[in-house]
């Protein structure tokens, strides 16, 4: 296993996507290539209307990877990290369908 990609916080046809990968397989698109699957089958199977997702300010390659799945910047807020154990500043992104 190299990492998790998931969708949780699913309330009235909206979800959070969440991803982590080991640092070794940082830059091969893996976290494209399964979050893209994650968003189909949210969209698709589940019934989705929105899928919301963020990433630490301090990471941009994170980002790269949700623009490059069609996510469109929101706003940045402060938030706490439970992993760094720190509050972080976040980008957060929506989208509301998938991209043609």
């Amino acid at each position: 296993m190299v990492g998790v990609v998931d969708v949780d916080g699913i309330a009235e046809r909206e979800g959070a996507l969440g991803y982590w990968l080991d640092r070794a397989a940082w830059g091969r698109g893996y976290a494209f290539e399964a979050a893209h699957a994650v968003m189909r089958f949210a969209f698709e199977d589940v019934g989705l209307s929105q899928l919301r997702a963020g990433h630490a300010h301090d990471n941009p390659a994170s980002g790269r990877v949700l623009a490059r799945l069609g996510f469109s910047p929101l706003d940045t807020v402060q938030r706490f990290s439970r992993p760094r154990g720190e509050n972080i500043m976040q980008r957060r992104y929506v989208l509301t369908s998938l991209p043609a």
